[in-house]
C-alpha cells in the first residue's frame, strides 16, 4: 500500500479514536512507523493498537514488530499477520528477530524473493528522488552483519559520492571490505542507503557475492525525504563491453581502447560480431599458455566474461584467444586493456 494512503487510513483511526499524539506523528511528515506506532501505544495502549493493526494492512503488523518491545502474546497474532502478504513477510525474515516456527510460514509467504535473487559483484543507485543521499553495502560473514558488527561508527564505512537528484553510480562489492569487516564470496550482500535529513532504506532483498561474475544489482531510490522508496530494476553487467571483429584473421575491437576502472567495472565482456568465429579463452600474461577458468564463455562461443579476479588488474594483461569455427585455425589478440583507479 502506498505511504500517503497508509497515514490516511491510519489518520482515520487515530481520528475515531480520539488519539491525539498519534493524530500528531501522522501528520507531520517527518514521522515514521516507529514514531506513530509509539504513540499510538502512548495514545489507547498496546492491546488496542495490536488489534487495530491486525484489521489493516499487514505491513503494519511488520512494522510493529520491527519497532514495539515487548509485544508479549500479541507477537504470535502480529507474525501471522505478517505472513499475508509477500512484501511483509519479507520484512518481517529479513528486520525481526527470533522468528522461531513462524519463519517457514514467512519464508513461504515472501516467496522468490525470500532467498538470494542472484550472484553479483557490483551494485548500481540512481538518486531520483529530491535529496541527496550516499549508498553502502551490508553483508553477512561468518553469520554476523558486517561492517556495522565490526565498526559501530558508521563513518569509518566506506560511502559511495554523495548522489543529487538524477545522478547515479556502481560500486564494485569488494570495495566495501575493511580490515576486520572481510568479504568472502558466498556472503549474502545488499544495499543500504543513507538519505540526507531524512529516513534511511534498507533493502530487504539479497545477493550472493560472487567475484567471478561481473554482474550489478541496480537500484532506484525515489520519493522524499522522509517518505522514499528503493527499488529494484534488473541485474546487469557491471563491465565494459568490447565488440570484436575478424577480418583475414586479423581482430579489431570497438572502442579500439579498453579501460577498466577498478572502483566501479568488475571486468570486461567481449562480444564476438563475426560469424564463424568463436572465443576460446584468454592468455594471462601472454606467457602462451591458454588460462582455463579464467573466463565464462557463452554456449555458442559469442560472449566471454573474464573477471577481474583473475589476476590483479593493476599490474596483469591477457590475450584474448579465439578460433575459426570452420577450419578450428585458433588466433588471438592484445587487447590493450587500460587499468585505472
Amino acid at each position: 500500500m502506498d505511504a500517503k494512503i497508509q497515514r490516511r487510513a491510519g489518520l482515520r483511526l487515530a481520528l475515531a479514536a480520539n488519539a491525539r499524539g498519534t493524530q500528531d506523528a501522522i501528520k507531520d511528515e517527518s514521522s515514521c512507523y516507529r514514531e506513530i506506532l509509539k504513540a499510538a501505544v502512548a495514545d489507547v495502549g498496546l492491546d488496542t493498537t495490536v488489534a487495530k493493526v491486525l484489521e489493516s494492512d499487514p505491513e503494519w503488523a511488520s512494522q510493529m514488530l520491527q519497532h514495539i518491545p515487548n509485544l508479549g502474546d500479541h507477537r504470535e497474532a502480529l507474525l501471522q499477520k505478517a505472513a499475508t502478504s509477500p512484501s511483509s513477510a519479507l520484512n518481517a525474515l529479513r528486520f525481526v528477530p527470533d522468528l522461531g516456527s513462524h519463519r517457514e510460514s514467512l519464508v513461504l509467504a515472501a516467496g522468490r524473493d525470500a532467498a538470494p535473487l542472484g550472484n553479483i559483484s557490483a551494485l548500481h543507485l540512481k538518486d531520483s528522488g529530491g535529496f541527496d543521499c550516499q549508498f553502502t553495502m551490508y553483508w553477512t560473514h561468518a553469520g554476523e552483519t558486517q561492517p556495522k558488527n565490526a565498526y559501530p561508527d558508521s563513518g569509518k564505512w566506506v560511502w559511495s559520492d554523495t548522489l543529487l537528484l538524477g545522478q547515479s553510480q556502481t560500486m564494485a562489492c569488494r570495495n566495501f571490505a575493511l580490515a576486520d569487516a572481510p568479504l568472502e564470496p558466498g556472503d549474502e550482500v545488499w544495499i543500504y542507503v543513507s538519505v540526507k535529513g531524512g529516513k534511511d532504506n534498507e533493502s530487504p532483498l539479497r545477493f550472493t557475492y560472487d567475484p567471478t561474475t561481473v554482474n550489478c544489482a541496480v537500484f532506484t531510490i525515489s520519493g522524499t525525504t522522509t517518505d522514499n522508496s528503493l527499488g529494484y530494476s534488473q541485474i546487469s553487467a557491471a563491465a565494459p563491453m568490447v565488440k570484436v571483429s575478424i577480418s583475414g584473421n586479423q581482430a579489431s575491437c570497438s572502442p579500439d581502447e579498453v579501460v577498466v576502472h577498478r572502483s566501479t567495472d568488475t571486468g570486461v565482456q567481449w562480444h564476438m560480431e563475426t560469424a564463424g568465429y568463436q572465443f576460446t579463452g584468454i592468455d594471462i600474461d601472454a606467457d602462451g599458455v591458454q588460462d582455463f577458468g579464467a573466463a565464462t564463455i557463452s554456449s555458442d562461443g559469442a560472449v566471454m566474461t573474464v573477471a577481474d579476479t583473475v589476476a590483479d588488474l593493476g599490474t596483469f594483461m591477457y590475450k584474448v584467444l579465439y578460433k575459426n569455427t570452420a577450419t578450428h585455425a585458433p588466433g588471438s589478440f592484445d587487447p590493450g586493456i587500460k587499468n585505472t583507479d
